[in-house]
């Protein structure tokens, strides 16, 4: 299967993972059949004897062995049930990870190998961050705020692999207004946006404002490429695969668009 293909199937059963939450436990027909179409779509990605399809099994039929006579009835399903649910989240959010890792780099083609390298820092953003918030001898955790702290780690992320990375470069006017770009890496034609979601910026407004940041780097004379990074800390964004066809379908003879919502 086309890694693209298997990353928006992934995604999809990732969208559909919070209505389910509205059900009362695995009895119910949607999840059943969210079940088995996840399943299948592991199997098809991995193949039924690797690791992932082993793990995205086992933990949608449990074996309960030696539970002595009326554990059963103090089993909170629902419970169990929304805890089964997050923790698929977090396991198919790490297969599409997995999936992205193993995308094929043209090393022949320089502007495509940073593009993919940067959407690789940015998928991989909220487990820096896991690792950074647990620190030893009892030491205050580094905390991620907001949008300004995304950049400052972003660009330090950055830093491991590209030299020239510059900060808060505007761009032209568009509309009689002009906008700063957050990051510029000049060297690789590559400009990227930063958004973090909170109550009042989630689907419709980010959407809207990163729709008026391409239109003005459609005539940028250091740009080629746009990278639209969207930290989604609190999962605020309903329909992440909706979001990042609408934007990347900008994408034209200009300017490639390529949008990075972590975590999903």
């Amino acid at each position: 299967m086309n890694s693209n293909v298997a990353i928006e199937y992934i995604l999809e059963s990732i969208n559909a993972i919070e209505s389910l939450k509205s059900e009362k436990d695995e009895g119910a027909k949607p999840y059943r059949q969210w079940r088995e179409k996840t399943e299948s779509i592991i199997r098809s990605v991995f193949g039924e004897t690797s690791t992932e399809y082993k793990e995205i099994y086992n933990l949608f039929h449990p074996r309960f062995v030696g539970l002595p006579m009326g554990s059963y009835e103090r089993i909170d399903y629902h419970k169990r049930y929304l805890n089964l649910l997050d923790t698929a989240h977090d396991k198919l959010s790490g297969y599409m990870t997995i999936i992205r890792m193993k995308q094929p780099v043209d090393y022949n083609n320089e502007g495509c190998n940073a593009l993919q390298e940067i959407c690789r820092i940015c998928s991989r953003f909220s487990n820096v961050i896991r690792c950074i918030r647990k620190r030893y001898g009892n030491r205050k955790p580094i905390v991620i705020n907001d949008e300004y702290d995304v950049q400052y780690l972003l660009k330090i992320l950055l830093s491991v692999s590209f030299d020239d990375i510059r900060s808060e470069e505007t761009s032209p006017s568009y509309g009689g207004a002009s906008s700063r770009i957050d990051f510029l890496l000049k060297n690789e034609g590559i400009a990227i946006e930063t958004k973090m979601t909170r109550e009042n910026l989630t689907d419709k407004e980010i959407s809207k404002q990163l729709i008026q940041d391409i239109a003005q780097y459609q005539s940028h004379p250091d740009v080629n490429s746009l990278v639209c990074f969207i930290y989604d800390s609190e999962r605020l964004i309903e329909n992440p695969s909706g979001i990042i066809r609408d934007l990347e379908s900008n994408s034209g003879e200009n300017l490639i668009v390529k949008v990075v919502i972590n975590p999903v």
